[in-house]
């Protein structure tokens, strides 16, 4: 799959994981960040949980993105651009990236 087809599937999963979120959420996400707290979206536990849920098309998503950014391999762009040590932190940071590229991608353009 490619990086749009996988941001569409994601798009499904955040609205079923988070169904209390509105557009005018996912575009207050688009401009603060994920890491504002969201509903759904607030603990390790829930991030957690929906990487788990969507490992293989958020890592997908991220492979396409490490092809277009010239970064080696996901590990090698979430190394350059956190400071964490653990799986956990990884999994939180690779699902609020996808909140963020979600929010940016079908909110940000008004869809």
């Amino acid at each position: 799959m490619n990086v749009d087809t996988e941001l569409k599937y994601l798009h499904k999963q955040i609205r079923k994981h988070a169904p209390s979120l509105e557009a005018e959420d996912y575009r207050q996400i688009s401009k603060n960040g994920a890491d504002a707290g969201w509903n759904g979206f607030i603990y390790y536990n829930d991030t957690c949980k929906f990487f788990d849920n969507n490992e293989e098309p958020i890592m997908n998503y991220y492979y396409g993105v490490c092809e277009d950014y010239g970064y080696k391999n996901v590990f090698d762009m979430f190394a350059k651009n956190e400071d964490a040590t653990t799986m956990d932190e990884f999994r939180n940071w690779a699902t609020w990236g996808i909140l963020e590229a979600v929010a940016r991608e079908f909110y940000d353009s008004g869809q």
